[in-house]
């Protein structure tokens, strides 16, 4: 893992040069998510606009400015992943399929979701795709809800390499990838495009745009090149926890999880 340029300067904004009130948008609160998050102690996140718009900024250069995307809402809105899914593709023209809250969510009704409204992208946690993705290894019939589907983006807990395996074994056009980061962090910031399943665990991989990794050691000194395989194995087994930003940079601290 390697850090990527903390440029929040780098961010297109408006010009609000003839409004001092519009200055103030990017540094206020958009939401606030109650969670435990990396601390194990519950309080209430709060996100800037400045997080959110340079982690549609990073979507938009990732996935292309040209596509007009549909996403399947699947994540609850107590979760901040639904903030993309909500608001991301209107802002690209896109659409955003909200399932009825009385819907349960089978293999059955999500993947027919998938083929009525022609998802392009969507994002679930490995415990659902661990699940839709073994459906669809007893019923072929099912894989052709997923002919629109472009991106699949999974993150929230550990990602199990033996379903990607099976995943891509089905469906080797539709890109894969990891995603990591807790509320306090503008919606997930590490990002692993799985192209090529690596041995052992899969990456949590590296920071998007204008996101600065500083992994630190259980002093809270920076690790040296030497020990930072080591550490980022950690990483990888969950034995290390994100705690949050300070000043623009986001730190790891080795944490019990017990």
């Amino acid at each position: 893992m390697s850090a990527s340029p903390a440029d929040t300067a780098s961010i297109k904004v408006p010009d609000y040069s003839d409004d001092a009130s519009a200055k103030l948008l990017l540094e206020a609160a958009m939401y606030v998510i109650y969670t435990s998050g990396s601390t194990g102690k519950p309080k209430g996140a709060i996100v800037p606009h400045r997080g959110i718009v340079n982690r549609f900024q990073w979507m938009t250069e990732t996935l292309g400015s040209d596509t007009a995307h549909t996403t399947l809402q699947l994540s609850s809105p107590t979760f901040d992943s639904s903030v993309w899914q909500f608001l991301w593709p209107l802002a690209h023209g896109g659409k955003t399929v909200i399932p009825s809250q009385r819907m349960e969510k089978t293999a059955e009704n999500i993947l027919k979701l998938v083929h009525d409204y022609q998802i392009t992208l969507f994002h679930v946690v490995p415990s659902l795709f661990d699940f839709l993705t073994e459906q669809l290894e007893y019923d072929e019939a099912m894989r052709a809800a997923l002919d629109t589907v472009q991106y699949v983006w999974v993150g929230g807990e550990k990602l199990s390499p033996a379903t990607v395996a099976s995943f891509q074994s089905m469906f080797p056009d539709i890109r894969i990838s990891n995603h990591y980061g807790p509320t306090e962090t503008s919606i997930a910031c590490l990002y692993y495009p799985i192209e090529v399943l690596p041995e052992g665990d899969i990456p949590l991989g590296r920071p998007i745009k204008n996101v600065q990794i500083v992994l630190l050691d259980d002093a809270g000194k920076q690790v040296e090149p030497g020990e930072r395989e080591k550490f980022i194995l950690a990483v990888q087994a969950l034995d290390l926890v994100i705690c949050g930003i300070q000043k623009k940079r986001l730190k790891l601290y080795r944490k019990s999880l017990s």
